[in-house]
């Protein structure tokens, strides 16, 4: 059970550094698209998609970076795998939420104007992110354990010890994937923003073309 459990993750894991992959051959394409496309709207458009690719990688990124520590904490042949693993999960939470936080006024403004069906999922998420917040106390223990020992060696080793021996193995395991899951379904909500803008921008190249072709035969 546990050699399934461990294979799972390797293929997950190689699944969405694929996609990040991926995803950036489809970034360099539309960079090179906005490079000959004169109509403006979609220039616009091509941007945006791009701002949400590489935020979308991120969250990919952060994602495996949460599997990869479960991964060294359900497998672990020493203790200090479990403490260098939960270091980094931890780690990956706060660094996450952080970057989270400050493409949210962007992404609000987004969906306001051009996503309006997707409120009511984007508030949901947010909700999520809330009550995960509360229940794992991200702005006293995870802060605290990220300014101490998570992201680097805390001066005064005592307190880093303090830190490092806090640490619980089940609710280190437990924080992760519980992140780990509502990570994924961030992913999944940018993805559908990224979908419905490229049918946006589709509609509107068809319409320009149409528009192009009905005046050169009038000019004919």
């Amino acid at each position: 059970m546990e050699n399934e459990s461990e294979n799972l993750l390797i293929e997950t894991i190689e699944h969405f550094h694929k996609q990040i992959n991926d995803l950036f051959v489809v970034k360099n394409f539309i960079e090179e698209q906005i490079l000959i496309t004169e109509q403006q709207d979609i220039v616009d458009d091509f941007k945006t998609a791009i701002d949400l690719i590489k935020y979308n990688c991120f969250l990919i990124a952060s994602y495996i970076d949460l599997l990869t520590s479960f991964k060294g904490i359900i497998n672990f042949e020493t203790k200090w795998d479990i403490v260098f693993n939960s270091k980094n999960g931890f780690l990956s939470i706060y660094e996450t939420i952080k970057t989270y936080n400050s493409h949210q006024r962007k992404i609000k403004k987004l969906i306001n104007e051009y996503h309006p069906n997707l409120l009511e999922g984007y508030n949901e998420l947010n909700k999520n992110l809330k009550s995960f917040k509360k229940k794992y106390s991200y702005e006293t223990k995870i802060s605290l354990f990220r300014n101490k020992a998570g992201g680097h060696y805390h001066e005064n080793y005592d307190e880093y010890y303090e830190q490092i021996q806090s640490l619980e193995t089940e609710m280190s395991k437990k924080a992760i994937a519980d992140f780990a899951n509502l990570i994924l379904t961030i992913m999944n909500f940018v993805s559908i923003i990224i979908d419905e803008l490229e049918a946006k921008t589709r509609r509107k190249a068809e319409k320009s073309k149409s528009k192009w072709e009905l005046l050169n035969k009038r000019n004919k």
